[in-house]
């Protein structure tokens, strides 16, 4: 995960490089949330755009706490984005009437 891309680059580098990599695909994923409106529980909005919007916010709390060596704050929050932004989220893909829901459990 961690290799070398060119010689000469560090595993700080590397890694630095990596995570510009999944903001930027957090970032795209989060804006296409704002279109799914299957799930309407305040007007055209659902708990997907709750999460959307706090990994969001998220997200820059975490890459500056990184940057200046606030580990704790920093893991607190990647833990955060973690739990809300992937698990929670998967779990709503598994709402009844959704389609994973009848892909996974059948009509």
């Amino acid at each position: 995960m961690y290799v070398r891309r060119r010689p000469g680059t560090s595993r700080r580098e590397s890694r630095i490089i990596e995570s510009s990599e999944r903001g930027m695909i957090a970032r795209r994923t989060n804006f296409t949330a704002f279109f799914i409106h299957e799930i309407r529980m305040w007007g055209p909005w659902s708990p997907i755009h709750l999460l959307a919007v706090y990994t969001l916010v998220m997200l820059p709390v975490g890459v500056i706490a990184a940057r200046r060596h606030v580990t704790e704050r920093h893991r607190r929050t990647m833990v955060g984005i973690f739990v809300g932004g992937l698990v929670i989220a998967g779990l709503f893909t598994f709402y009844p009437g959704r389609i994973m829901y009848h892909v996974v459990f059948g009509p």
